[in-house]
């Protein structure tokens, strides 16, 4: 099979797993891998709020390529470290929340293939892929990949977690998001908080990130950010992100028939790291097609058991259902084209092999 060397962006030793596993020994809690040692100095102080907020989306090329250095942002970054494959929403924030490799905890990507359901799931809205319909009358994610959550864990452990995040209904802008925080801050006691907020990353996906929109987003949470900082009081506060974004030419998959019909079912996982279901009597047809199609410049196809040899999804013991659902072929985007099954308007996107997707800032500071 097609085997190509992937440069080492991806840090296992150095990303938001780390980070997570140094928020739960500051607790007091188990840790499954190594801690992220520039986090555990400022957590060692012990203050009573350990507070993250993830701006999805924010990488470092986004950072240094929309922000001037004397920003607030800029002025808090402490280093760049990694977030890890693949570099997406999905993945990433369960990885943060589960202190957990993707392979570990399952979660790979925005739709995946559930094999009980025997359908193509997008994982956080629940619902059929590339429909409005909802996919069961429970979570289906919930079901077959549950874990515990950070939050949950600290909670156990006998001290106060909450969150606050953009897909709630009564705080869908960071405005709303860091005022629920902030009022979190004020309780006693020890306690950790959770703040997503959906964007730079809503406005990279529609309007690339050249665009006068994205740099205006980005003063704004700036702004919104030191104004929120200035009234915390006892108080760690992390700003990271789960993945960086780069502009990207897509492809539709659909305009090439004779390799669709290779397909057992539409692929999954993400646009830039998609997975193939091919029937047993079209696998050699399905890489030469690709091959002939795609060559060789943009994409590393292999074989789902290379990927998993290659332990490109993490280090740790696969969750048990992860295999049934990854299917047999993975191709990994290492520029900037992305396949969809019926083309797209997406302007950026993610999840791919480049330094800009996986790179993303760790920026602290002390109240």
């Amino acid at each position: 099979m097609i085997k190509k060397f992937l440069p080492s962006y991806f840090e296992s030793d150095h990303c938001l797993v780390n980070l997570s596993n140094s928020i739960a020994a500051s607790f007091g809690l188990p840790t499954f891998h190594p801690t992220l040692s520039s986090v555990d100095s400022f957590l060692g102080k012990r203050r009573n709020n350990v507070c993250i907020i993830l701006l999805d989306g924010f990488g470092r090329n986004i950072l240094e390529k929309n922000l001037p250095n004397n920003c607030f942002l800029r002025n808090h970054l402490v280093e760049y470290y990694s977030s890890f494959f693949p570099p997406t929403t999905v993945a990433a924030t369960t990885s943060l929340l589960s202190g957990k490799f993707p392979i570990e905890h399952g979660l790979l990507g925005w739709d995946m293939y559930f094999p009980k359901e025997d359908k193509n799931i997008s994982v956080f809205p629940n619902k059929i892929s590339g429909t409005d319909e909802i996919a069961a009358p429970y979570n289906v994610a919930q079901r077959y990949y549950s874990y515990d959550a950070l939050p949950e864990r600290i909670q156990k452990g006998g001290c106060q977690a909450f969150i606050s995040v953009s897909y709630e209904k009564d705080h869908p802008n960071l405005i709303k998001i860091l005022k629920r925080v902030e009022t979190f801050c004020t309780l006693p006691g020890r306690k950790f908080v959770y703040a997503y907020y959906e964007n730079p990353d809503g406005v990279e996906h529609w309007r690339g990130i050249d665009s006068p929109e994205l740099i205006a987003e980005l003063k704004q949470i700036d702004e919104q950010v030191e104004d929120f900082a200035s009234k915390l009081k006892d108080t760690t506060l992390i700003i990271t992100a789960d993945h960086g974004h780069i502009n990207i030419q897509s492809e539709n998959l659909n305009e090439h028939p004779e390799l669709t019909e290779c397909f057992i079912r539409p692929p999954s996982l993400e646009a830039r790291a998609i997975n193939f279901f091919i029937r047993e009597n079209k696998r050699e047809e399905f890489v030469r097609l690709f091959r002939e199609i795609y060559g060789d410049k943009d994409f590393v196809l292999l074989e789902m058991h290379e990927v998993l040899s290659k332990k490109l999804f993490g280090s740790g013991v696969p969750h048990p259902a992860v295999r049934s659902a990854l299917g047999d072929f993975l191709a990994i985007a290492v520029r900037d084209k992305a396949l969809f099954m019926n083309g797209t308007d997406f302007a950026g996107h993610h999840s791919g092999w480049t330094r800009d997707e996986g790179d993303i800032p760790l920026i602290l500071l002390e109240a």
